[in-house]
C-alpha cells in the first residue's frame, strides 16, 4: 500500500513543495503547468521496485536528498509548517 509522503494545501504544495518525490512528480508537469523552472530527475537506482524489502525510506533509492539515516529508519510525518506534514529525514528542521 502507498503512504502519504507530504500533505498540506494545493497552493502550499506547488510554491513550497517539501519532499523529495512530490518535488519529482512536480517536476514531470509540463512548464506551462510549475510554478518554476527547476528540475526534480530521481537520481540514484530508479529500477529497484520500491517495494523490495529494506528498513528504510521507501524513496531512497530515487533520492538525491538521502543521508545515512534514510537507509536506518522510515521517516515519519511531521510537521514543518503549520498545516504543512512531510515525511522526510531532510525536510525536518528546513
Amino acid at each position: 500500500m502507498g503512504k502519504f509522503v507530504e500533505t498540506t494545501t494545493k497552493k502550499e504544495l506547488f510554491i513550497f513543495p517539501m519532499h523529495p518525490y512530490t518535488k519529482t512528480l512536480l517536476a514531470s508537469l509540463p512548464a506551462c503547468v510549475r510554478q518554476d523552472k527547476k528540475r526534480y530527475a530521481p537520481e540514484g537506482d530508479i529500477s529497484r521496485h520500491p517495494s523490495s524489502s529494506f528498513e528504510g525510506c521507501s524513496f531512497l533509492p530515487r533520492c538525491r536528498e538521502a543521508v545515512a539515516v534514510c537507509a536506518l529508519n522510515p521517516p515519519r510525518l511531521k510537521e514543518t509548517a503549520p498545516g504543512h506534514f512531510v515525511a522526510c529525514h531532510q525536510a525536518i528542521g528546513r
